[in-house]
């Protein structure tokens, strides 16, 4: 080895790098430690002078575009790129506070982008985005029934998710607006305004995010929030990792492993809404409190991957602590998350395009902004729903891994070609017959111009607009709840009636950055977050509801290194 070229790292989990006198101790002292611990080579360019400052660079990243805000509307949108004295970088624009490009060397010093995105603005703003690299707000997750109570009262906010729920913050959620910035020495600061009403929420929320990129390659991001009316809050940041590269695909995501400090799981139902129970990891799928290879148990799960809170082990302080580490050996690459909330989303971007014989599950996207495509995605997926006859996830006892071909039993949903049969939703054009509503255009004629709520049947999924007043005539709703409507069909409506929608594209893999193709599996997401509203609630909601006078706080740190060697072989052991 040349002690020129390359240092020996005998630490490879979160705390203080070697020194440089530390790292030419250990290259002499290899021969005789190789095989006794975990080593990890890395070229010497990587690691620099730990005093040495990150640098953040401020460039352009388009327009912002938004009818709705007239004060930023045609603003340039700021992208910030923060350099470490390792060469790691990490890119976030002011839209949607949104880290759009992590780049980290692998074992042989080559650096590559490792998190799904989009090249610019369009494909952040779009429909389709399932909010890749996003700051997500008010609330991570989903309310059901998109109500709350605060005090004894209901609060209704907007409905943006599958069956009439609200998701992720709504349909302008903090990861569709533009966000303030402010650089001082080397941190980045970027807040919002949230205002009262906004999407439905109670009160002003004024919102801090400040990012740094420490010499120890430790990406720390934290989160401060206040309010003037009792409002629910939970802010987090969602990261589609791949550490081979955001190319990689699911055949490499494949290729990880997976580990996460959690002894419980939020149990779910059929429509992935937690049922308010925290059930045990043992002997399930969802126990990664060892490294698993993903290849050899992401098959296995009930619904096609993971989608499922996970509760993490600790005491009885709020310090931030270790909750997962993700590892692709064949780059050398390794992730480390450590926050200071109670559990972390593990998602394997289930929803995004399948390949016909990749996994199980329904190929269409359930995250969407815009209440018309909602629509049409509410109609083919109530029906996919009613031909397959999709049970719920089973309870602890049954919920133990099973092969890919016993899943793909005659009563659960079968590949996306086999789902497509003569007596099966088609595609969105063939799916348009004579008796099924047709596009929006053709559906506002020159004599008869229908509004949201005359557009469907009574057998048809309902509008959000159509849906709320329909509650309205069932039983009176809180003066807040009118206000809200109010506002929406006042502004947001009027918007998207005054639209024209063409005809919807088939639902198919997401262009990404480099032109990749961004499928099923093709990206992990490890979400540090509050628990989900429904187990929140039981639990009298504490830390869930932020009060005037108190102060929301939120730390998140990814912590980037890289693994040359490893003994024990986890892939020979790990089953």
């Amino acid at each position: 080895m040349e002690k020129n070229r390359e240092y020996v790292i005998e630490e490879i989990s979160y705390g203080a790098l070697p020194t440089a006198a530390e790292n030419d101790e250990n290259v002499s002292n290899e021969e005789n430690k190789q095989n006794e611990i975990l080593v990890c080579r890395i070229p010497s360019r990587i690691y620099g002078n730990s005093n040495t400052k990150s640098k953040i660079i401020k460039d352009g990243f388009g327009i912002y575009k938004n009818s709705q805000d007239d004060r930023n509307d045609g603003k340039v949108i700021n992208r910030f790129t923060i350099v470490n004295s390792n060469d790691i970088s990490v890119q976030i624009t002011a839209y949607g506070a949104t880290i759009t490009s992590i780049k980290m060397p692998d074992k042989d010093g080559n650096f590559d982008d490792v998190v799904l995105g989009y090249e610019n603005f369009e494909g952040y703003s779009s429909s389709r985005n399932p909010y890749f690299g996003a700051t997500v707000g008010r609330i991570t997750g989903i309310i059901p029934k998109y109500v709350f109570n605060i005090e004894n009262d209901n609060y209704y906010v907007s409905n943006n998710f599958l069956n009439g729920h609200h998701a992720n913050g709504g349909f302008i959620g903090f990861d569709k607006v533009l966000w303030n910035s402010y650089i001082r020495d080397d941190k980045l600061f970027l807040s919002y305004m949230s205002k009262d009403l906004e999407e439905g929420f109670p009160g002003d929320v004024l919102v801090n995010r400040s990012y740094e990129l420490t010499s120890k390659n430790e990406l720390i991001i934290k989160t401060i929030a206040r309010c003037t009316k009792p409002t629910p809050v939970d802010i987090s940041t969602h990261v589609d990792w791949n550490l081979s590269s955001h190319l990689g695909g699911p055949t490499e995501l494949y290729n990880h492993y997976l580990m996460v400090n959690a002894d419980r799981y939020a149990q779910v139902n059929s429509e992935q809404l937690a049922t308010g129970k925290l059930k045990k990891v043992n002997e399930t799928v969802l126990d990664f409190r060892i490294p698993r290879h993903l290849s050899k148990i992401i098959h296995k799960v009930p619904g096609g991957g993971y989608n499922h809170f996970m509760r993490l082990t600790r005491g009885s302080s709020n310090d931030v602590i270790f909750a997962a580490k993700l590892a692709h050996p064949n780059s050398g690459r390794y992730l480390e998350v450590l926050t200071d909330q109670p559990g972390v989303l593990v998602y394997t971007q289930n929803n995004l395009h399948a390949h016909p014989n990749l996994v199980l599950g329904h190929p269409i996207t359930c995250w969407c902004h815009d209440p018309v495509s909602i629509l049409q995605q509410q109609q083919e997926y109530i029906a996919a729903l009613e031909e397959s006859k999709k049970s719920e996830i089973p309870e602890e006892s049954d919920f133990q891994p099973k092969s890919f071909q016993s899943q793909r039993s005659d009563n659960q949903p079968k590949s996306f070609q086999s789902q497509r049969s003569d007596n099966q939703p088609k595609s969105f054009q063939s799916q348009r017959s004579d008796n099924q509503p047709k596009s929006f255009q053709s559906q506002r004629s020159d004599n008869q111009p229908k509004s949201f709520q005359s557009q469907r049947s009574d057998n048809q999924p309902k509008s959000f607009q159509s849906q709320k007043a329909e509650s309205d005539n069932q039983s009176q709703r809180s003066d807040h709840e009118k206000s809200f409507q109010s506002q929406i069909s006042g502004n947001r409506e009027k918007s998207f009636q005054s639209q024209t929608f063409d005809q919807p594209e088939e639902y198919g893999p997401i262009i990404g950055k480099g032109g990749a193709k961004y499928v099923r599996h093709g990206g992990i997401r490890i979400v540090p977050q509050n628990y989900p509203e429904p187990v929140a609630r039981k639990k009298d909601y504490v830390n869930y509801i932020l009060y005037p006078g108190n102060e929301y706080q939120n730390t998140t740190i990814y912590k980037f290194g890289v693994i040359i060697k490893k003994k024990p072989n986890l892939s020979e052991v790990v089953y």
